[in-house]
């Protein structure tokens, strides 16, 4: 399996958690929204991992330079402190997400309205109201089985991060930008971020692809930019 879409809630993913129950300080709050808990499995047993998107100025880029393994043009981390998650990165490196903060927050209010009326999101998602049972259905989250290698955001996370490229055969078609190839992340001390999947805000930014590093607890996501 490669991907597979959720577009309820299931045992993999739970929508639209509360803020004040998930966010460690009012810092993240103005910078988030908490779009799902998705529920990983492991050997160990379950972990939370919180999908949440960062704001981003008016063109949902995040920080204001490659810092490093926590913060970047096109992605950050957060990571589970006292069991609220908490950004990584001073604030101070980051864009000013209070340009676009009222329009997200506006249209993050009404996917969850919409949500909370269906059990899921469906188009036309300016309408908030109760859905057929044919409506065309949004994803909630894009579960996939491995990160391919080739989009935009890649180029940025090979720099900044220890990076293993390998060849999968999934039986997709191959591609001549390498999108067939997997890419594993590791972080400075060699442990593996897991690939969840992708997912999108339907406000500013495009796909927002998550990693999550279960020996530190922390959650990578990358802005896929155009």
């Amino acid at each position: 399996m490669y991907g597979e879409p959720i577009y309820e809630n299931n045992e993999f993913f739970t929508a639209f958690p509360e803020a004040d129950e998930v966010f460690y300080s009012e810092v993240e709050k103005e910078r988030f929204l908490p779009l799902g808990t998705f529920h990983l499995q492991t050997d160990e047993g379950q972990h939370d991992v919180l999908i949440a998107a960062p704001i981003g100025d008016e063109v949902a880029m995040i920080g204001k330079e490659n810092y490093g393994e926590y913060c970047g043009e096109t992605w950050l981390t957060y990571s589970k402190v006292n069991g609220r998650w908490k950004l990584d990165c001073s604030a101070d490196q980051l864009l000013d997400f209070g340009v676009c903060f009222e329009e997200a927050s506006q249209i993050f209010f009404n996917l969850r309205r919409i949500f909370e009326l269906n059990g899921f999101l469906a188009e036309p998602l300016s309408e908030v109201r109760v859905f057929p049972k044919g409506a065309k259905k949004i994803p909630l989250f894009q579960l996939q089985s491995y990160a391919r290698c080739g989009y935009n955001w890649c180029g940025d996370i090979k720099e900044n991060f220890s990076c293993v490229l390998s060849d999968v055969v999934d039986g997709l078609p191959k591609s001549p930008y390498g999108r067939d190839r997997k890419l594993s992340i590791f972080d400075g001390e060699g442990n593996a971020y897991t690939y969840l999947g992708y997912t999108f805000t339907k406000a500013l930014a495009p796909d927002l692809f998550y990693f999550y590093n279960l020996a530190t607890e922390r959650v990578l996501v990358v802005h896929e930019f155009d």
